[in-house]
């Protein structure tokens, strides 16, 4: 979502045109770089539907709706991993995310679609007024925009970590280091095929003193109200939970080697 500089266009009218934005990274104005001047107006709903399509290079530029491809003769937005359609405001596909076959690439033990795996068509959680969903994977549930940005930095931050020769020596587990690393190994998005799901009151399973939650071979990081409020405070950041949750998730049931994976990146617990 953003990044796109400019277009090339080699149909009339031929040459560069510059990308301009809107607050949500959609391309609403291409500007010529020879003339100055706009050659394409966007207007989108608040599901992404067109309303307005107007200009010489309107129908040639394909980058719109969340800088994505769209496809002229249905409008529908081709994301990386599958089709979104505006007009309807839905994947007209599931969501390969808890697929089989998509599940096995990420290395998921797991071949069963879980209970909680919800809607496969949705969008990120029909609430695209508040969420985003850069390649058709990731989503943020009940998450603010800054605890968002928290999360991802962590998580980069921490990824580093997993893949070091110290961590894998102090682990003394190899297969553990690996798959975390596989995790991590997305250049788009490093938080590819993950949910967080951040929960404000004590819901959803969480209880008093919990920081988080994971099941083993989910997808859904469940962040708990004193996990959300102490992290950063009276312990490490967002990073040292989510590698204590994922270890779960990799097959891990015990907390034997979570709360070694956590020791080993250096974290140290609230409780501790």
């Amino acid at each position: 979502m953003g990044g796109l500089l400019w277009v090339c266009n080699f149909q009339s009218p031929i040459g560069t045109h510059f990308a301009a934005y809107d607050g949500n990274g959609n391309v609403v104005a291409p500007v010529s770089a020879t003339t100055d001047t706009e050659t394409a107006c966007y207007e989108f709903g608040p599901l992404g539907e067109p309303i307005r399509v107007t200009g010489p290079a309107a129908g040639q530029n394909p980058f719109r709706f969340s800088t994505k491809r769209t496809d002229n003769s249905t409008d529908c937005v081709l994301y990386e991993y599958r089709v979104y359609s505006p007009s309807t405001g839905r994947w007209p596909n599931r969501d390969p995310l808890n697929e089989l076959g998509h599940r096995t690439l990420l290395a998921k033990r797991s071949s069963r679609i879980r209970s909680d795996a919800g809607n496969l068509y949705e969008f990120v959680g029909n609430n695209p007024a508040n969420h985003i969903d850069p390649l058709g994977l990731l989503k943020f549930e009940g998450c603010f925009e800054s605890e968002q940005e928290e999360f991802k930095q962590q998580f980069a931050e921490y990824c580093k970590k997993v893949k070091s020769k110290e961590f894998k020596c102090c682990l003394g587990h190899f297969n553990i280091p690996d798959r975390l690393g596989w995790k991590c190994d997305n250049p788009d998005d490093s938080l590819h095929g993950i949910t967080i799901r951040c929960i404000h009151a004590y819901t959803g399973g969480c209880n008093p003193g919990d920081r988080a939650w994971s099941l083993p071979g989910g997808s859904i990081i469940r962040m708990c109200p004193d996990g959300l409020a102490k992290i950063g405070v009276c312990a490490d950041g967002y990073g040292c939970v989510m590698m204590h949750e994922l270890t779960h998730m990799i097959g891990h049931v015990s907390e034997k080697w979570p709360r070694r994976v956590e020791r080993c990146l250096g974290c140290k617990h609230w409780n501790d």
